[in-house]
């Protein structure tokens, strides 16, 4: 469902980008372009909270949020703040929402053996070949391998980029889950 939401919403942003591009007096009506964008971002939201399985969605639910964000704070933005809060997409609801992904995603690193995929590492994480080298000369095995930069990739994320707006409960369990 993740990967057919993600091509649907695709093909809106680039409708609302060609949209975007037609002069104002031979755009759509203005009520089209807000349905539109309700779409996009309604869209955006359950790929934000269903996107932290793989590597792969959580960087797709990373671009996403961040589209997102964009959208809502340009001069091509419609939508009303009424309309907003009656959708319940404002953007108070939207940031609630990724801090949950983030820790989500991190729980997966941690307790799940997801293969490390060296593409979608999080910008500024300094990756070490030094593992794959060594992983042959201690007979480590991939799994325990993927195991310790998932960890160190965990406790990156979360000092680095989660925000303090989960729950505190869990996000001190997890701050000793990664630590661990």
């Amino acid at each position: 469902m993740n990967d057919d939401l993600t091509v649907k919403t695709e093909h809106l942003k680039t409708l609302n980008n060609i949209w975007m591009n037609i002069p104002h007096k031979k755009r759509p009506k203005k009520e089209d372009i807000e349905y539109l964008q309700i779409l996009i971002i309604k869209y955006a939201m359950n790929i934000i909270e269903t996107g932290y399985t793989t590597w792969e969605r959580f960087n797709k639910s990373s671009n996403t949020y961040n589209y997102i964000l964009n959208l809502m704070s340009s001069h091509n933005y419609v939508v009303t703040y009424d309309e907003a809060r009656r959708q319940h997409i404002e953007q108070e609801n939207i940031d609630m929402r990724w801090p949950y992904c983030i820790q989500n995603f991190l729980i997966e690193l941690i307790y799940e053996e997801i293969p490390l995929e060296k593409d979608f590492l999080p910008f500024g994480f300094q990756y070490n070949n030094q593992h794959d080298n060594n992983q042959h000369d201690l007979n480590i095995t991939e799994n325990f391998n993927n195991s310790i930069i998932n960890a160190q990739v965990s406790e990156f994320i979360f000092n680095k980029v989660l925000t303090k707006k989960v729950d505190k409960k869990n996000y001190e369990k997890l701050a000793l889950d990664i630590k661990k």
